[in-house]
């Protein structure tokens, strides 16, 4: 990443009130981004089958194009819609149990 420090948040921007349960923090060192055309953004997920199990759960409870926002490292909420999870896949690494998902994610742009 660009050297920023800290957390992503994802947090669901949808419903009444935002509680503490609506939110996802992950470190980012097992994140990685990708940027499509159209302001898709593809979040990849890269970490132990502990930290994935969490990640994996918040997403499937997403529903489709459910508003939601972005964090980076406390560098300001990026509005976006969730569009979809990746089926888990499992990485053959020396460190461990390691595993992947991508998440799909809309930028919203006024």
């Amino acid at each position: 990443m660009s050297g920023l420090d800290g957390d992503i948040v994802f947090r669901k921007s949808s419903g009444i009130k935002r509680l503490e349960e609506d939110k996802l923090e992950v470190k980012q060192e097992y994140v990685t981004l990708q940027s499509k055309i159209g302001g898709v953004l593809m979040v990849n997920f890269k970490a132990p089958e502990k930290e994935i199990a969490i990640i994996n759960e918040y997403f499937e409870n997403l529903t489709d194009m459910e508003p939601m926002t972005m964090n980076i490292a406390d560098s300001g909420d990026i509005e976006c819609y969730f569009k979809g999870i990746s089926p888990l896949k499992e990485l053959d690494e020396e460190k461990g149990n390691i595993q992947l998902i991508t998440v799909t994610v809309q930028e919203l742009h006024e």
